[in-house]
């Protein structure tokens, strides 16, 4: 959709906020006695450095934490609770909050602590970042009897899907369909204009398939690199859960790690 601002690409839309903030409020629902309370303390969230994880992991506080974090004591002289300093918008906006809010719902998120995605090691799911060997390996994938076979079956699906695209953006060959369904799914979630006019759900839904199995089979079809993107954060998680077991001064109750893409 052309009317994507170049400032956004890449970036959490409006949708992806409301997605995390609803997915917060699901897990405080499921497990009511670790998010009853807000406790700096028992909270621990590591983010990567790109925007959209960060984001995306504030929201996801915001849904777990609504109306439990820090608020005014009762009785607490309301000309306190305002900056030091005469202006009018100021005081047309504390007459709006009720005198127990700190914020609006009484909600402050846990800080985010934000690591560089390319020295984060735990992060590290993405053999692209790291993995010399990760770029020989994708190569094969694309090209093994699992592939081919798979470009067979969908063939189908990608000339149901070239009938709505003109010349120069015709699905060719197996990456065009994994860039290509990677445009559909953010587009179609944000609810903009998709190539020629295209609604036909199966289609989409057929796309969509294709997209999924392609995208993981090319980065993840063997088992060395299930293997590699897989441990650090798995070996995070253990050992946040052996800390927490052992009772140690520094182990947190709740750890919430927000990644780019993988």
């Amino acid at each position: 959709d052309p009317s994507w601002p170049s400032y956004q690409w890449g970036q959490l839309t409006p949708v992806g906020l409301r997605q995390q903030y609803i997915l917060g409020k699901v897990l405080a629902e499921k497990y009511p006695r670790l998010f009853e309370e807000y406790d700096y303390n028992q909270v621990y969230l590591l983010a990567d450095n790109t925007q959209r994880c960060i984001q995306s992991a504030e929201a996801q506080l915001y849904g777990m934490y609504l109306g439990s974090g820090p608020s005014l004591k009762s009785g607490y002289p309301s000309q306190l609770a305002v900056p030091p300093y005469q202006d009018q918008r100021v005081k047309q906006l504390a007459a709006s909050l009720p005198n127990v809010e700190a914020i609006p719902h009484n909600n402050i998120p846990n800080i985010v602590n934000i690591i560089d995605q390319s020295n984060a090691i735990i992060f590290q799911g993405d053999l692209f970042f790291f993995c010399p060997n990760q770029g020989q390996w994708s190569q094969e994938n694309s090209n093994d009897t699992l592939a081919q076979e798979a470009w067979e079956l969908f063939q189908n699906t990608v000339n149901n899907a070239n009938q709505y695209l003109d010349d120069d953006h015709k699905l060719t060959a197996l990456y065009d369909l994994v860039s290509f369904g990677d445009f559909l799914l953010v587009n179609l979630a944000d609810d903009r204009s998709l190539p020629g006019g295209l609604r036909d759900q199966e289609l989409i839904y057929n796309l969509t398939m294709a997209f999924t199995w392609f995208d993981f089979h090319v980065n993840n079809g063997q088992l060395i690199q299930r293997q590699l993107g897989a441990f650090n954060i798995l070996n995070e998680v253990l050992k946040q859960l052996k800390a927490f077991k052992a009772g140690q001064p520094d182990s947190k109750k709740i750890a919430l790690y927000s990644r780019h893409d993988t």
